[in-house]
């Protein structure tokens, strides 16, 4: 949950700061869960290089979204998809769209373990919602499709997570 609530937290920053004009950038965050090593490498004398490897952090960077831009300009972007407002979405070739917060299925089992979800049938689904006293919003996790991603055999479900 807190690696959710984090992700919650830095979308609606970065929400902020393109209302109020001051950046169009836009970023996935992606949601994994499993073992990782840190690692320390020394580029010099005086410098110590830290970072997270392993298997997980490897299928948590694939899923942030490999289909970058979609739409050659902004007009575009608004008058083809419908369904960007939530971030997340797989086209009909299986390449992963992400401006949202994507999950794996092992981080949304742990979620569905750690507190208690409302299940619904949606249209791909099963459908779970909660209300987080800590963010004091209703979270929303949908599946949204089967991602290709390069590096991997087969094909991932992949589920958007959604704040309000």
């Amino acid at each position: 949950m807190n690696a959710l609530r984090t992700a919650v937290a830095i979308q609606a920053l970065v929400k902020d700061l393109q209302k109020q004009g001051k950046t169009s950038y836009r970023m996935g965050i992606s949601l994994h869960t499993g073992r990782a090593q840190i690692g320390r490498f020394l580029p010099d004398e005086k410098a110590v290089d830290v970072t997270v490897i392993g298997r997980h952090v490897n299928i948590a960077s694939r899923i942030t979204g490999s289909g970058g831009s979609p739409w050659e300009t902004e007009d575009e972007r608004i008058t083809d998809r419908g369904d960007t407002d939530q971030g997340v979405w797989i086209d009909q070739n299986g390449v992963l769209y992400n401006w949202g917060i994507s999950a794996t299925p092992e981080h949304v089992e742990a979620l569905r373990q750690s507190v208690s979800w409302e299940a619904e049938e949606g249209e791909r689904g099963t459908r779970y919602s909660c209300f987080d006293p800590k963010l004091q919003k209703k979270i929303l996790i949908e599946y949204v499709g089967d991602a290709k991603l390069k590096g991997v055999e087969r094909a991932q479900p992949i589920y958007r997570i959604v704040a309000a």
